[in-house]
């Protein structure tokens, strides 16, 4: 599994290729020919990029964290856990 250094790095580079892919929407270069689901694609790619955000960072505070929260390993609310 890792570190807990490792981990956040790697829910930090899972990021790039969803950038790259909100970019390329942006510039044209891949499209799925319809608009709507174009943006929809990126409005998910934004929440699945602020999901790891937040995740690698709940991993790199894990102890801070888990001694505030003891149902950290459960809790599914963004809301809750970006408090």
């Amino acid at each position: 599994m890792g570190t807990d250094g490792e981990m956040y790095c790697n829910c930090m580079a899972q990021l790039l290729p969803r950038i790259a892919l909100v970019q390329s929407i942006f510039d044209k270069r891949a499209s799925t020919g319809h608009q709507q689901i174009d943006a929809e694609i990126v409005f998910l790619q934004f929440r699945k990029m602020l999901e790891l955000i937040a995740f690698s960072s709940l991993i790199a505070n894990k102890g801070v964290y888990s001694k505030d929260h003891a149902s950290f390993a459960t809790e599914w609310r963004a809301t809750q856990m970006l408090k």
